[in-house]
């Protein structure tokens, strides 16, 4: 079943909110990643697998355009 407006399935529109999170955290707009650890290089290595994560799971989602995430 798709959806009405946006032509996406629940998975697809479930996966479309995570990455939203998941955008959010890399570009610091939550206090997830900070929270983690006071380290720098560790925040980073957290951002960089947001990254890797956002973009395996933005693949998933063949119906829409989700801009890229830089590292």
């Amino acid at each position: 079943m798709r959806s009405k407006l946006g032509e996406l399935t629940p998975r697809e529109a479930a996966l479309v909110i995570t990455c939203g999170w998941i955008k959010a955290a890399q570009m610091g707009l939550t206090e997830d990643v900070n929270e983690m650890d006071d380290r720098e290089s560790f925040r980073a290595q957290v951002k960089s697998a947001l990254v890797k994560e956002y973009d395996r799971l933005s693949a998933r989602v063949g119906s829409t355009d989700l801009p890229k995430l830089e590292d």
